[in-house]
């Protein structure tokens, strides 16, 4: 933005955005003339607040993967019933009733430790990843709002990074 200002800023966004709601609008923000503490606070109810809704499906699949077993269990009590019914008359038929009895405690496990809780994990992780992407996008868009330093953006940015992945201006001049 400091070389070639907002009409700099503009034409670089249309190239990246593509698809990209939460970066347009927050160009869009400094594009505006917010100042850098108004696009912060902005990005950051954005951020969160998509996060929280984001986050919905993680809580559902959560308890369905902890109510998953008890009705396993219920499957499992109702085996026995089964079971237990036939015990007066023909030793064979007791298998069905304790077939279904192990079955269904299977079922309730596999379902809670293989899909639910898994998908649950999933969804949080790429969210967690969106999240810390969007916090980057929002931090250094602030910085260039508040026409910060190329120098102190870097800076600032890499903060937030693992040293071994930190950005250096001075390779990109060469």
């Amino acid at each position: 933005m400091q070389k070639n200002g907002i009409p700099g800023l503009e034409s670089e966004v249309k190239k990246a955005v593509k698809g990209d709601l939460f970066l347009k609008f927050a160009t869009d923000l400094v594009i505006s003339g917010y100042t850098g503490d108004e696009v912060r606070a902005i990005l950051t109810t954005t951020v969160n607040s998509g996060f929280g809704r984001n986050t919905v499906p993680v809580r559902i699949l959560l308890d369905m993967g902890a109510a998953a077993p008890a009705f396993g269990m219920i499957g499992t009590l109702v085996g026995l019933i089964v079971m237990l019914a036939a015990m007066g008359g023909d030793p064979a038929s007791l298998g069905a009733g304790l077939a279904v009895a192990m079955i269904t405690t299977l079922y309730g496990v596999f379902f809670a430790r293989i899909i639910f809780i898994p998908a649950a994990t999933k969804i949080m992780q790429r969210e967690q990843i969106i999240r810390f992407r969007n916090t980057l996008v929002s931090e250094g868009l602030a910085l260039l709002a508040d026409n910060k330093s190329p120098r102190f953006i870097q800076d600032k940015m890499n903060s937030y990074l693992d040293p071994a992945i930190h950005f250096n201006i001075d390779k990109m001049k060469k």
